[in-house]
């Protein structure tokens, strides 16, 4: 029997936006494909069942390239979107502070209104248990998304287990890094498996 695990991957260096372009439309550029590339070979062949991904395209693309998918499942509640009037616009004001931006979400909790990101999570984490189940939650399952989106949303899927909670709370993700959540056969998150994949792609 595989073990199962849920892999959670950041995408890959994007270009920055353009005049008029919104975040979400943000594209990979040659570096974001090359450390996509990098983490493909890396992973030398590991199966991935099921791949999901937020909207945005420099997600999905790394997703693709990472898998070697084209089936990607988009999932939209994984882009907190800035310019919803709602959670997004929160967490984007809170993300443009100086002292935060690509930092744990543990910073996050600390300053007021920090909450939002959880919040964010558990609706987010909502709409990707339930693509996974109408996959048949399969064995392994590969999500890409963003920097402290994905930490905050394992976090919710790993809320049962208190001390995967407090080390996913200090997880800064770098472009194209990621981690794995391992599950027992009861499908309880067991242990964090950390990216040894990481010097490769950063390398790239």
């Amino acid at each position: 029997m595989a073990q199962r695990k849920r892999i959670f991957i950041r995408h890959g260096k994007a270009i920055p936006a353009g005049e008029g372009q919104k975040d979400i439309e943000r594209v990979l550029g040659e570096v974001g494909i090359e450390q996509a590339s990098a983490r493909c070979k890396a992973m030398n062949g590991t199966v991935i069942d099921l791949a999901v991904s937020s909207p945005a395209p420099r997600a999905s693309k790394t997703g693709q390239i990472v898998t070697g998918k084209t089936d990607i499942v988009i999932v939209a509640a994984l882009y907190p979107d800035p310019h919803d009037g709602s959670l997004g616009t929160v967490i984007d004001h809170l993300f443009v502070r100086p002292h935060l931006g690509y930092v744990p979400v543990s910073k996050y909790l600390q300053e007021e209104c920090g909450d939002v990101v959880i919040e964010w999570a558990d609706l987010a984490h909502t709409e990707w248990q339930k693509t996974l189940d109408d996959y048949g939650n399969p064995d392994v399952v590969a999500t890409f998304g963003h920097a402290v989106c994905l930490p905050a949303l394992a976090m919710q899927f790993c809320q049962a287990n208190p001390a995967l909670v407090a080390e996913l709370a200090e997880v800064n993700l770098k472009e194209c890094e990621g981690f794995a959540v391992i599950l027992d056969v009861n499908d309880h998150p067991v242990s964090i498996e950390p990216d040894e994949l990481a010097e490769l792609v950063k390398g790239a």
